[in-house]
């Protein structure tokens, strides 16, 4: 896309310079014109050539979390929401220490399995080095997630005493 912008204006600076050269004021307005009628024509190519990408997938190992003493029950992934937005939020083991991810409900799908607990994060990405990816725009998709947790995991009667 960036190529299409700079050739845009280098077209622009050409007719631009010519008319300097020449002396002549009355070509700037018409040359601003081509260099507007240009882009348009630029973007709208930018838009219908369909970019290069490649999807990459990351896993995270899900660790166990429980939500207090008093219940003793234990969760792979809990869910809740904040300002309109229903999230999952999951902890996971990285380089010995845990970190914490939320992830929005409508990226997230769950299936079961019989392995391990995890969740599979895939991303979009355009391919650097790619030639039509110099003219393209792509509007990447939102990375989904994939939860695999064991079965009989989700439960629709819980307490969460929070302690």
């Amino acid at each position: 896309m960036w190529t299409i912008i700079i050739l845009t204006a280098l077209v622009f600076l050409f007719v631009i310079s010519q008319a300097i050269i020449e002396k002549d004021a009355d070509c700037i307005m018409p040359a601003f014109g081509i260099a507007i009628y240009m882009f348009f024509i630029s973007l709208f190519i930018a838009l219908a050539l369909p970019a290069k990408t490649e999807f990459i997938e990351k896993t995270y190992s899900l660790e166990l979390m429980s939500d207090g003493s008093k219940s003793e029950s234990s969760y792979f992934i809990a869910s809740g929401g904040s300002s309109e937005k229903m999230v999952y939020v999951f902890y996971y083991g990285e380089n010995g220490t845990y970190r914490m991810k939320q992830v929005d409900a409508d990226n997230l799908v769950i299936r079961y399995t019989d392995g391990q607990p995890k969740i599979v994060k895939t991303e979009e990405h355009m391919i650097k080095g790619e030639f039509i990816n110099l003219f393209a725009i792509d509007f990447m998709s939102d990375d989904t997630y994939v939860a695999y947790i064991p079965k009989g995991s989700i439960k629709n009667d819980y307490k969460l005493d929070a302690e």
